[in-house]
């Protein structure tokens, strides 16, 4: 495979994120740029100067040659920064997410033969004014989903390409043990802040249960660091958890939950992790979601009332939610593995 010269840029890597924790895609762009160094490019990544500590830590091993912004807080500012600082020509240039701070920056090194071939990670939909501007560079957007291409402009659709998937599938595989059948382990797993993950709809449908079926089953809410007070019985709301921390909890559980209520939800890392541990997953329905239960690998909810009825039927049926969970395992095997050399060939150092 050739290799090539590669800038990486994130827009949450150019942020202060000193007082956040490190979740979902700067997980993924970390795993990533990793995974580009293995393969034996020339990547410079950069970041904003209190990214500096977390960058030792997680590239420890794979260090890309990395560029350290003044701390200003800010993309707009510190891509501009960057956009002077650079040195050199790349062949291609990977944004982590389309933007809007960065294109004055993405403008400059344009207009100094930088960028080589674009790439835009559709994390969401691109707004009608951001792709007007990129335009001009020809670039290629691997989106997180179907959805994610649906909600952007008409006219560009046939630019985008859905791939997307789990960097470092081999460390989710299911419980080498069968698990006790009592209790009934329930999970949420997500930045449960975010009242859209679905947290509130998930205790409702819980109070909803049946006080003999509540009380074997537990439902564990990963990260929930403001839980409301006087959770029902079985409901235990876990402090933020690292990454490293989530394979092994998964393969605690019986079954994952995934309450999204709006289409900010536009991948659900999580989900895919779930299906690859072989649980059977419980979806609000949202296409993103449901779409991935085609063949099988869980329930679709569509009320709170619903939900405690799914959580129910599986509460009490083991043998269903075994095939379910191996259904889902073998459609995220299939779709929604992430392989960082075909991404390279296809998107980044494409013909």
């Amino acid at each position: 495979m050739p290799t090539g010269n590669i800038l990486y840029l994130a827009p949450a890597f150019l942020a202060d994120r000193r007082h956040k924790t490190i979740r979902g895609v700067q997980v993924f762009d970390l795993l990533f740029v990793r995974d580009l160094v293995k393969l034996g490019h020339n990547v410079t990544l950069v970041g904003e100067a209190n990214w500096r500590p977390r960058f030792e830590e997680h590239l420890a091993g794979a260090r890309p040659t990395i560029l350290y912004t003044p701390p200003l807080r800010k993309p707009l500012p510190c891509m501009l920064w960057a956009s002077l600082a650079l040195r050199g020509r790349f062949d291609a240039t990977h944004l982590g997410n389309p933007a809007m701070g960065m294109l004055p920056g993405l403008s400059i090194l344009a207009r100094r033969g930088m960028l080589g071939k674009l790439t835009i990670q559709a994390n969401k939909a691109p707004s009608e004014r951001f792709a007007r501007w990129v335009s001009k560079w020809s670039p290629v957007y691997p989106a997180l989903s179907k959805g994610v291409c649906t909600g952007s402009p008409a006219w560009m659709r046939d630019k985008m390409h859905v791939y997307y998937g789990i960097v470092n599938p081999e460390e989710f595989y299911p419980p080498p043990t069968p698990l006790p059948p009592e209790p009934v382990n329930f999970i949420l797993v997500g930045k449960l802040d975010n009242l859209w993950k679905g947290a509130p709809e998930a205790i409702d449908a819980w109070s909803r249960l049946d006080p003999a079926v509540r009380k074997r089953c537990r439902l564990h809410l990963v990260s929930y660091p403001n839980p409301p007070a006087n959770l029902p019985e079985g409901v235990i709301a876990h402090p933020w958890r690292p990454a490293s921390d989530i394979p092994p909890l998964l393969r605690q559980m019986h079954v994952m939950l995934v309450p999204s209520t709006n289409n900010q939800e536009t991948f659900s890392q999580a989900m895919v992790q779930g299906m690859l541990t072989a649980l059977p997953i419980i979806v609000n329905d949202l296409p993103v979601l449901t779409e991935k239960l085609d063949a099988g690998g869980g329930l679709i909810s569509r009320s709170n009332e619903q939900l405690a009825q799914h959580i129910t039927t599986l509460a009490n049926d083991p043998a269903l939610r075994q095939s379910m969970g191996q259904a889902g395992r073998a459609v995220a095997l299939q779709r929604y593995i992430w392989d960082s050399k075909v991404f390279v060939n296809r998107f980044l150092l494409r013909a």
